[in-house]
């Protein structure tokens, strides 16, 4: 089974489990279920991907560890199980420093300089921002709630387009070879 065919299914489980950590931090309803929902997923997709991998390398086993650790801590932490203070921050951090580099190889393969300049700016806007708004949570300082939002959606808008432009591309120069 090759690993592409998981990319969009783990990327789907990512935005979700974001949209889950934003309804935490919200305090909205249904949070709870979207976040253990979410770390079910990623940690079975992330599971099949890295049995699927034919050369497990020394990153590979701790990309494996980091993604199982994080898939487990926040469930324990929403149910209350023991847990570290500060390892579902951890773990934050360590997601958004996985998205960003591990997923700028996405961004540039098969996509013209527009749609690259567009995603680098977009998921570097949407990590600014979220940090941002962490920061101004952490000082209790007003307006952290809005940055957190617009944060979070532009990684979700990220997480759920970031191939499609790929996809797209794919498409058109497909069109154009066979009308040629």
């Amino acid at each position: 089974m090759e690993k592409k065919i998981l990319n969009y299914p783990l990327r789907v489980a990512l935005a979700i489990f974001l949209a889950g950590t934003l309804f935490k931090i919200m305090h909205w309803p249904g949070s709870n279920v979207l976040i253990v929902v979410a770390a079910g997923l990623v940690a079975i997709l992330y599971t099949i991907r890295f049995a699927s991998k034919k050369d497990k390398n020394a990153t590979a086993i701790v990309k494996f560890t980091w993604v199982l650790v994080a898939s487990f801590s926040y469930p324990a932490k929403i149910l209350h199980w023991p847990s570290l203070k500060y390892l579902h921050l951890i773990v934050s951090i360590g997601a958004i420093y996985w998205l960003y580099e591990e997923w700028q190889g996405l961004i540039k393969n098969g996509q013209n300089k527009n749609a690259r300049t567009f995603n680098k700016s977009l998921i570097n806007t949407a990590i600014l921002i979220t940090v941002l708004g962490f920061l101004i949570k952490i000082m209790h300082w007003p307006m952290a709630d809005m940055f957190i939002i617009i944060g979070y959606t532009l990684l979700i808008i990220w997480l759920l387009t970031g191939s499609l432009y790929k996809k797209r591309e794919v498409l058109l120069k497909n069109d154009t070879f066979l009308n040629n």
